[in-house]
């Protein structure tokens, strides 16, 4: 089996990026992209920074105004020819590092996602009789000439407040404010490049399920295209909900709450550590948000949910070339020759991908509610 063809991109500019000169791609040493299901993501572009064949007070690369802080980058990789976008963001920070033994010298940039550049400026702006989600796409909208194109999903559990009671009053930065709104919703934020130059901002619910992407293979022999793999199961992770909660419209009366069960579209496990470790289960009392009936019971469910999510917790190495794709997070990958404890479908909260001549490897967070798999047949081995 031949092994893919894989071609690194790299723009970069001020409002416009380009395709990065000839000077700049020969000094390029390495990339590093970090992606999480949730909050910013971040790139690290490391550089030879030599200066002997140059008459100059100064190393050519730190010259090239391509490189400087507030540019920004876009970084992409084509697998046999089909391109996906890693990273669109600014570079915010630069550094110059010097080692005598070696007598060489680096450059590395480092930076975040264009979602970096709605964390620039605290305001103070009211919301009156809006909910979280209309809010949302307001402070978003600012953002359409980035790329930036937004996606909300509406909470219908969350009430929208009465602007002669309460009006939603921002005092952060929008990146701060989108995350918080999203927080007292139990939904996430997140920005990730769809193609260059454009961009989706996601405001909603996290989710675990979707289709499959191709399985990881474990010491399959010449099939095997991942290097280290570890999981852990923590029995302490899980926890149920119980108390008592109150509704403005229902004056006096306490409302019991209590969780039973994590509620899952798409389980990944057999073993749930809910059921599995009973009666060794932590159970927390819960904290009234003053959501109202529904919102409340809706935020207890999610908080023991939540709680499901790193009962196994996994972490692979995979090397791309052999893999012959790009892992997507949020997403479902499959695992096999794990046995039958740890093989099946894992929930992808993270992946880093570091870049180097000859070389591109994949750093994979893996996460489901147990042991066990709910699947008997993982693909096609091929």
């Amino acid at each position: 089996m031949s092994l893919p063809k894989v071609n690194l991109g790299l723009k970069l500019g001020k409002a416009l990026p380009s395709a990065a000169p000839m000077l700049i791609m020969e000094a390029l040493k390495s990339v590093q992209v970090t992606q999480g299901d949730s909050g910013p993501c971040t790139f690290q572009l490391t550089f030879n920074a030599d200066r002997t064949g140059a008459f100059s007070n100064d190393y050519p690369i730190l010259s090239s105004p391509l490189l400087k802080a507030t540019n920004r980058v876009i970084i992409s990789v084509s697998i046999n020819s089909v391109e996906k976008v890693l990273m669109d963001g600014f570079i915010t920070n630069t550094e110059i590092n010097y080692t005598e033994q070696s007598g060489a010298a680096s450059y590395t940039v480092t930076g975040e996602d264009v979602s970096v550049m709605m964390d620039l400026f605290q305001l103070s702006f009211p919301y009156p009789g809006m909910g979280f989600d209309l809010i949302a796409a307001a402070v978003l909208a600012k953002y359409m000439m980035l790329g930036v194109m937004p996606e909300i999903i509406p909470n219908l559990g969350m009430p929208i407040s009465d602007p002669l009671e309460r009006t939603e009053q921002q005092s952060q930065t929008d990146r701060e404010f989108l995350k918080w709104l999203a927080d007292q919703s139990g939904y996430i934020f997140r920005v990730r490049p769809l193609t260059p130059m454009t961009n989706k901002a996601y405001w909603g619910p996290l989710l675990h399920f979707g289709l499959p992407q191709p399985a990881l293979n474990v010491n399959l022999g010449p099939l095997t295209n991942v290097e280290d793999v570890s999981f852990a199961y923590n029995a302490l992770a899980p926890n149920l909900v119980h108390g008592f909660l109150q509704d403005d419209t229902l004056e006096g009366v306490d409302i019991p709450v209590i969780t039973l069960q994590a509620v899952r579209l798409q389980p990944m496990a057999q073993n749930d550590g809910l059921t599995s470790n009973q009666p060794f289960v932590k159970n927390n009392a819960f904290e009234d948000p003053r959501l109202g009936a529904i919102g409340g019971l809706l935020e207890a469910q999610m908080a023991t949910d939540r709680s499901t999510d790193e009962v196994v917790k996994g972490t692979i190495s995979v090397d791309t070339l052999r893999y012959g794709s790009i892992v997507e997070t949020p997403g479902v990958v499959p695992v096999r020759g794990m046995g039958q404890s740890y093989d099946g479908n894992y929930y992808v909260s993270s992946v880093t991908h570091t870049i180097s001549k000859g070389e591109y490897k994949q750093a994979l967070s893996l996460q489901r509610e147990g042991t066990g798999s709910t699947i008997t047949r993982v693909g096609e081995l091929i």
